[in-house]
């Protein structure tokens, strides 16, 4: 999906590869490799607990507008009386 948008054909992936492997080494790959799995698996999280928390007040406040959209309603009908 990002190789899509950045617009990396294969042999530009391979040059990339290419270039980690001469920098960091063979042997540090893995590890940098589980550690940008674990970040990532963490912002993850944290995006899905920020939505879920923006949902959760939405809620509340759709939840406090019902309640007073029905009390206004019965208001009215006991004044309308």
């Amino acid at each position: 999906m990002i190789l899509i948008f950045l617009d990396i054909g294969g042999m530009e992936l391979l040059l990339i590869i290419f270039a980690i492997v001469v920098v960091f080494g063979p042997k540090k790959i893995p590890e940098m490799a589980r550690k940008f799995g674990k970040a990532w698996a963490e912002v993850k999280k944290a995006s899905y607990q920020i939505k879920d928390e923006i949902n959760n007040e939405i809620d509340k406040i759709d939840h406090i507008e019902e309640k007073e959209q029905t009390s206004n309603s019965t208001e009215e009908k006991k004044t309308n009386k």
